[in-house]
């Protein structure tokens, strides 16, 4: 039994030119693959340096918002200290203030008997 191949040079010259075209398409979508996947890393790498800056902005501002929670809290504790002493000067003053009150009045009960006296 013996086959015969009719080799038909349309039918080859279809193929090659499918081929080619299939090849080309093939080429085509792999180069608009890669364009793609550039812009991507590249608006990837833009994001990630903007989050980057964005991130140590917002710790330098948490930094300086507790350092102004810490200023205000020590100066607090020396306003609680300043008014602590101020407390206690006021209450030796009361004291000193009762005590020449006393001294007054005693004194002009006696300088009120000698002027009766006379």
């Amino acid at each position: 039994m013996t086959v015969t191949r009719d080799f038909n040079l349309g039918t080859v010259v279809t193929v090659c030119i499918f081929l080619l075209l299939q090849t080309g398409a093939a080429i085509w979508w792999a180069s608009q693959t890669t364009a793609h996947l550039t812009m991507l890393t590249t608006v990837s790498a833009t994001i990630r340096a903007d989050t980057n800056q964005r991130t140590a902005y917002v710790d330098a501002e948490q930094l300086r918002q507790w350092s102004r929670i810490t200023s205000a809290e020590q100066t607090l504790s020396r306003v609680d200290t300043l008014n602590e002493v101020v407390q206690d000067q006021l209450q030796v003053l009361r004291a000193e203030v009762q005590t020449n009150n006393e001294l007054l009045r005693e004194l002009l009960s006696e300088v009120g008997a000698l002027s009766r006296g006379n």
